[in-house]
């Protein structure tokens, strides 16, 4: 290779390497949030072609990182970048339709730049299309909503390679999750869970100290308290009001958890101008409860609780008739766990509730009165089938051991059935004589074995009670023979009224005749045409 060409290659990689430098050292110092010292690297990458540095430029201009907002700019890059071949731009040129930075606001655009985003799999696309359902109003509401769940659970967390533009969104993402849990948007409602979103430091962010007064009192109106780290309502109150939650209302539920403990924050609710912790300081100054005793301030608290009742008090017993009175709190369309409402044509009762009181699970007790009912009644009709055989058999239904007639009338007694109560095999209740030469040429297959036997000796008396009231004879003693053989060996049996003898071993039965007890198959007996 000659000279020229080895300084023109040398200078084509110098060139390339600090093209490439400018984007590593940009990227770094964005990553730092260093944004004013990734502006001018980006800027030289983005000329030399690099598409993640448009991208990253466009997020700078768009939000105003490390040099003043320009829309017009962050959209130059953003569609700059996707020319380039970066993967990512299209959810935040869907955030600037949805929120009409530099373009004419147009949901419908902004939705479409969304899933164009989710088609390539990325977290800010099914983040911001996420939130856009999850608001939706008017045609397909429900659906959308739905959506929303399945938004926010295909994110990919902080430390993967396509996180969320900001880390503070992850908190979004868990606020997003609880209201779908809360409210069954796309997946089953379960406040527990709603709860544990509101409560939870989810993808390590902070938590908000509204969403945990949230938390709280979805736990006190559902009445749950719940082990482990979610806690009871008073706890995780006790938590909102430690990260600085100071609405009145709030401090005074707080007080009314521990009132001698929580004195400071009663007085820190009267203070803020809350007219029932007005009312209760007053009295707590006035007779000594939980402080000394001043009339004076008892005097200025009840002047400043009068002033606010009078403003108020209208709204605030009707919160405290919401409360107590199921009855008007259903007229709102208020609900609390427990209450009952009708329709169409059914009573359900309330077992899970919104914040706002909307009932988000139900149990339908008419449905369930009936299913009780007919559950009552079939183990009503499976008591009779198990106790009257009569009945049962009327219904063609048999258990062991009870008794079966052929078209004939001739009586057996059931030795088995299959699994819709059908006889499998029937015995002949009356032991015959056969020869051993007709056992040994077949017989033998028809006769009881000894788990048959076993059977029938633990049913004696039912078995002969019910050949009693059909006017046949009962079983007896006899001595009778098995169809247990082995080899050229031939077991016999004493079956007596009392018990099962031994076996005893016959070797010479040839030519003799021998005791047994016969049973048959259904098809054998349809075969005989004694049974259809």
């Amino acid at each position: 290779m000659n000279k020229i060409h080895i300084l023109t290659l040398s200078f084509v990689l110098s060139v390339n390497i600090l093209w490439a430098g400018n984007m590593e050292i940009g990227k770094n110092k964005y990553a730092s949030r260093d944004y004013s010292g990734a502006l001018p690297y980006l800027q030289s990458a983005a000329k030399d072609g690099y598409g993640e540095a448009c991208y990253l430029l466009g997020n700078m201009y768009m939000f105003g990182l490390g040099t003043a907002k320009s829309y017009d700019i962050a959209m130059r890059m953003y569609k700059r970048g996707l020319e380039y071949g970066y993967g990512k731009g299209e959810a935040e040129i869907g955030l600037m339709y949805e929120q009409g930075n530099g373009v004419q606001k147009n949901l419908a655009t902004a939705v479409s730049y969304y899933k164009k985003s989710i088609a390539k799999g990325v977290s800010n696309g099914y983040y911001f299309l996420g939130i856009i359902y999850s608001g939706w109003e008017g045609e397909d509401a429900k659906t959308k909503r739905d959506s929303t769940f399945i938004c926010m659970k295909n994110i990919k967390p902080k430390n993967s390679d396509d996180p969320l533009t900001f880390p503070h969104w992850y908190g979004y993402v868990s606020y997003y999750l609880g209201l779908c849990y809360e409210y069954g948007y796309g997946t089953k409602a379960d406040i527990a869970k709603a709860v544990g979103c509101y409560n939870s430091s989810f993808f390590n962010t902070k938590q908000s100290p509204s969403l945990l007064y949230r938390a709280s009192e979805l736990l006190r109106i559902n009445g749950l308290e719940i082990s482990g780290d979610t806690g009871t309502s008073y706890s995780i109150l006790e938590w909102a009001i430690c990260k600085d939650y100071d609405e009145p209302k709030a401090l005074y539920q707080f007080y009314n958890g521990n009132k001698k403990e929580n004195f400071y924050y009663l007085e820190k609710a009267a203070k803020a101008g809350y007219g029932p912790a007005q009312r209760t300081i007053a009295e707590c100054y006035d007779k000594g409860i939980n402080t000394s005793i001043n009339k004076v301030k008892a005097a200025e608290y009840n002047r400043l609780a009068d002033e606010w009742f009078a403003k108020n008090g209208e709204k605030y017993e009707e919160e405290q008739r919401i409360e107590s009175d199921a009855a008007y709190r259903n007229l709102k369309g208020i609900y609390r766990v427990g209450d009952t409402f009708e329709q169409d044509s059914s009573i359900y009762k309330v077992t899970a509730v919104s914040y706002d009181g909307k009932y988000v699970n139900t149990i339908n007790l008419t449905e369930l009165e009936k299913k009780k009912r007919i559950e009552e009644e079939r183990k009503k009709e499976q008591r009779r089938l198990d106790t009257d055989m009569a009945y049962r058999n009327s219904k063609g239904i048999y258990r062991k051991c009870d008794l079966w007639k052929d078209i004939k009338n001739n009586v057996y007694v059931v030795l088995s059935v299959d699994k819709y109560g059908k006889p499998e095999e029937l015995m002949v209740p009356k032991a015959q004589t056969i020869s051993f030469e007709q056992y040994e040429q077949g017989m033998q297959k028809n006769v009881l074995s000894p788990s048959q036997l076993e059977l029938i000796y633990k049913n004696f008396d039912k078995i002969n009670n019910m050949l009693v009231a059909n006017g046949l004879p009962v079983l007896v003693e006899y001595r009778y023979i098995t169809n247990y053989t082995t080899g050229t060996v031939v077991w016999q049996q004493t079956f007596t009224y009392n018990s099962i003898g031994d076996y005893i071993e016959k070797k010479t039965l040839r030519g003799k005749n021998i005791y047994v007890m016969l049973k048959y198959s259904m098809s054998e007996l349809k075969a005989a045409g004694l049974t259809y």
